[in-house]
């Protein structure tokens, strides 16, 4: 029986870079996170840079090196 992907199951992503989505809470943080975890460059596409800036500090406590920044992404208005 298959309990299902996690985290562990990312292999190592360096020399590539995602762009993730609502990254300061919920999925989309725990996506930047693993993928931070395994070294990817991680760019936080959110509305908010104080939450965004939080959430890379938060990554950031666990992985000092972590390849990551806050880009300015506001998809509402594309409703």
């Amino acid at each position: 029986m298959m309990n299902g992907f996690t985290a562990d199951d990312v292999r190592d992503q360096a020399g590539k870079c995602f762009i993730v989505t609502g990254s300061n809470s919920g999925i989309g943080y725990e996506i930047a996170y693993a993928l931070a975890a395994k070294r990817a460059r991680v760019v936080l596409a959110c509305r908010d840079e104080t939450k965004a800036q939080r959430a890379i500090s938060l990554i950031r406590q666990d992985y000092p090196g972590a390849d990551i920044m806050f880009m300015a992404l506001d998809l509402e208005r594309f409703h």
